[in-house]
């Protein structure tokens, strides 16, 4: 005993209830990072759906372009529409990308 005659603190009790407070607190977050996955994941598939549907677009309208000969109106209304899927594509891809690396940090 000390001098006062205290008990020595437990310090093997506090440190168990602080690991359990933690591993609580550790289970809420893993609970909530799964949901996120999960939403984040979501998000993947419509856009990588949508860059393979403006890809898809972007070449047929380079065929038809490449098919177009003469009407000077009809080139320049597929120079649109091409340089529109070309956009559309890339900023889709970026998109993409974006929520690909946010999933693998996530992970």
């Amino acid at each position: 005993m000390n001098p006062k005659d205290i008990p020595p603190h437990d310090s093997y009790t506090a440190f168990l209830a602080r690991l359990d407070a933690a591993t609580a607190n550790l289970s809420k977050r893993a609970v909530s990072l799964d949901k996120a996955l999960a939403a984040v994941s979501l998000l993947l598939g419509p856009y990588e759906s949508a860059v393979r549907t403006w890809e898809r677009r972007r070449a047929q309208v380079g065929m038809e372009l490449a098919r177009q000969s003469g009407n000077p109106q009809t080139a320049a209304t597929l120079n649109e529409l091409h340089d529109m899927a070309v956009n559309m594509e890339s900023a889709l891809r970026d998109r993409a990308l974006r929520v690909s690396e946010k999933l693998s940090v996530m992970q």
